[in-house]
């Protein structure tokens, strides 16, 4: 077969380098999706880079018609959806970017379906509809991706954003769209924030509040206490449930408290702030000693209390959400949680006090990020 040109793209779909492909690569273009033919169809082309998307240089000529698919005078829908057609048609992605480019294209009300794109002439688009590339990758990068998708696993968090941010520079560079330029350019700074923050968020909110806040709320007051009054059918099961045992409980408070904890804290009820929204306004540093192995718990040996010696609590300040007035107060989550706040994230929850001002947070609801934007046909903060 003939030695075929390709570029290969970065993670802002510039051309960086150019290699001869040998591997028997064939691009369909006549295809929503571009396709690999070859001995390497099976592996994925998003492996172990930040996109590794590839652009066919038969669309070389792609230049040409630029003009004249994309005429400014054209509605903007007609000339979105056909950038995603040719975007689509040029470039190879694994399963999980490509789910995620269909999400979030569907989320923008953009079709990728040749036979329901818009025309030219469509009399159903309107020449002045509304247009904001920064309020779809707000919401789509944080409420959206978080509750709606059902995405689980963390690569779709970690992929999301990139391929967002690739596609809105190609927008940018084939100059879609240049009447919106500013409103793009901002949509990709979002995009390049949520590569930092969008993870996290995920990482802390699937075992959020940590094991422990879980252990101030089961042994002082909260969403767990009182669970473990009738063990059914054990303790051990319920442990499993609700991610913590009392006794692992009773060693992390004493630890972090003092031997005398149990006796001497109790929670102030009147304090409690129930499905408060809060914004984290400082984070303290890890403890210096704090490796990758020391952010978890592993708690399988019963005879092995390394973990327990090494125990820690990471300390953040928070505070009432578009509040600024408000008094601050302070929270923390343990080595399993450690690693993922940040600055600007936003947390909703019980907030619990302690009788020595301490604070801690249980039935969290969710944790976003600093760019979160509320939807706007949402009628609650969620």
């Amino acid at each position: 077969m003939e030695t075929q040109e390709i570029p290969h793209i970065d993670n802002n779909d510039n051309e960086v380098e150019k290699t001869n492909d040998t591997n028997d690569k064939v691009i369909c273009e006549n295809s929503n999706e571009a396709k690999v033919i070859g001995e390497n169809s099976n592996k994925s082309i998003t492996e172990n880079t930040d996109e590794e998307v590839v652009e066919d240089k038969t669309n070389a000529a792609e230049g040409q018609d630029d003009d004249e698919v994309y005429d400014p005078s054209t509605p903007v829908k007609y000339r979105v959806e056909r950038a995603v057609q040719k975007y689509k048609a040029t470039r190879m992605f694994d399963g999980t970017s490509n789910q995620i480019l269909s999400s979030y294209f569907h989320f923008g009300g953009i079709s990728e379906d040749t036979t329901l794109c818009a025309s030219v002439d469509d009399p159903m688009i309107p020449n002045d509809m509304e247009v904001d590339f920064t309020y779809n990758v707000k919401v789509y990068l944080s409420s959206y991706i978080m509750n709606e998708t059902g995405y689980v696993k963390e690569d779709a968090f970690r992929e999301a954003p990139i391929v967002i941010e690739s596609f809105l520079n190609y927008l940018v560079r084939r100059q879609v769209c240049p009447e919106y330029l500013e409103d793009m350019q901002q949509a990709i700074k979002v995009a390049q924030l949520a590569k930092e923050e969008l993870l996290n968020c995920k990482l802390l909110t699937q075992d959020a509040p940590g094991k422990f806040n879980k252990a101030c709320s089961l042994l002082f007051g909260g969403e767990l206490y009182g669970r473990f009054d009738n063990p059914y059918p054990s303790e051990d099961s319920l442990a499993l449930l609700f991610g913590i045992h009392p006794e692992e409980a009773k060693q992390i408070l004493k630890k972090i408290f003092g031997d005398n904890a149990l006796n001497e804290l109790t929670e102030v009820k009147e304090a409690c702030k129930s499905g408060l929204t809060v914004e984290i306004i400082k984070v303290n540093e890890l403890p210096e000693s704090t490796t990758a192995n020391d952010t978890t718990n592993d708690t399988e040996d019963e005879n092995d209390d390394e973990w327990l010696r090494s125990y820690y609590i990471r300390e953040f300040e928070v505070r009432e959400f578009e509040t600024p007035d408000a008094e601050t107060f302070t929270i923390a989550v343990g080595p399993d949680l450690a690693p993922y706040p940040m600055v600007g994230m936003l947390i909703n929850a019980d907030f619990h006090r302690l009788s020595n001002g301490f604070w801690y947070w249980d039935n969290t609801i969710y944790v976003y990020p600093s760019y979160y934007t509320k939807p706007e046909d949402s009628d609650s903060e969620e």
